[in-house]
């Protein structure tokens, strides 16, 4: 057995590859901390879900070289108040972002994500990897998920969760008459106006 005292001598959580924050205090600071570490360079996933983090934060990660190995990222909150929330110019920061070239999964929540994040997901050629996109108790709307119906983005997705987001017929038909949807494996509906009509599209 190889005596330990012959491994190399690593700084503290330098191996760290998912970081949990969901339900804390962090903020746009502590964001910008974690960023500026010369130690946290590995992460893989990264949680800051229901944080104050707001479109600041989401700026300062997506263009900090210190994520650019994440792979699953999740973000929002569930009470949005003033510039907590995370609206259009947060999205654009994420899909524009030098370094969030490897991601495969995301998760967005939150009434702020709207049509306009939407769309720019869709549009964002940063995401070629990505494969399960989560964007439950989101406002995408109809136009939003007709953006995101008819992008190059919905042909690569396995798994999609549109769960308490208000999708009602139009979403439904934009999504059920996409030819790109033939990879999908898993699509979350739940708690939105799904009626017998809107069935009748997805069968």
């Amino acid at each position: 057995m190889q005596d330990s005292r012959n491994w190399p001598v690593r700084p503290p959580l330098s191996m760290l590859n998912s970081l949990d924050l969901w339900g804390t205090q962090i903020g746009a600071d502590g964001l910008r901390q974690l960023a500026s570490s010369s130690t946290i360079r590995n992460l893989r996933a990264l949680d800051i879900q229901s944080n104050p983090i707001g479109d600041d934060g989401l700026g300062i990660l997506a263009h900090a070289e210190t994520f650019r190995h994440l792979e699953s990222l999740t973000a929002g909150t569930f009470h949005q108040e003033g510039d907590t929330a995370i609206g259009p110019d947060g999205a654009r920061a994420l899909t524009t972002s030098r370094y969030l070239h490897e991601l495969k999964a995301l998760k967005l929540v939150g009434r702020s994500i709207e049509a306009r994040c939407v769309r720019h997901i869709a549009e964002s050629s940063n995401f070629r990897l990505l494969r399960n996109l989560n964007l439950h108790y989101t406002s995408p709307g109809g136009d939003g998920i007709q953006a995101l119906a008819q992008s190059p983005l919905f042909s690569q997705l396995l798994s999609l969760n549109l769960s308490e987001s208000n999708i009602g017929l139009a979403g439904i038909q934009a999504i059920a008459s996409t030819p790109s949807a033939t990879r999908l494996l898993s699509l979350n509906l739940g708690h939105n106006p799904v009626t017998d009509e809107c069935v009748s599209h997805l069968v």
